[in-house]
């Protein structure tokens, strides 16, 4: 299990840079990420695309801004142009879940 706190680095963090670094294809469906996080992580799930395929299920919420809206369509376009097999889903409706799934040929983890 891990926790999540209000630090800028945690150990649900440190988790998922370890697994991205690890893994060559990884599946995540959550029900909303800030702009914030979604910046810190952009170069992991760019590199995850490169060596795999990445898959990023948004949960549509009514929080979601216009600006949060152009910076998800503007990362699936960078992810989409280095794997066609790659990109970001936006549900149309909210869900809150919360899937962080990474596999290769020889394991996986969620």
């Amino acid at each position: 299990m891990f926790i999540t706190t209000n630090d800028k680095t945690t150990l649900f963090e440190d988790e998922l840079l370890k697994n991205f670094n690890s893994y060559k294809n990884c599946i995540i469906s959550v029900g909303f990420l800030s702009e914030e996080k979604l910046t810190s992580f952009r170069d992991s799930f760019l590199d995850i695309a490169k060596k795999g395929q990445f898959i990023l299920i948004f949960g549509w919420s009514r929080d979601a801004t216009e600006n949060l809206v152009k910076f998800l369509k503007n990362l699936n376009q960078d992810i989409s142009a280095i794997n066609s097999k790659s990109g970001i889903y936006l549900s149309t409706e909210t869900f809150h879940g919360k899937v962080y799934s990474f596999y290769d040929d020889k394991s996986a983890k969620v």
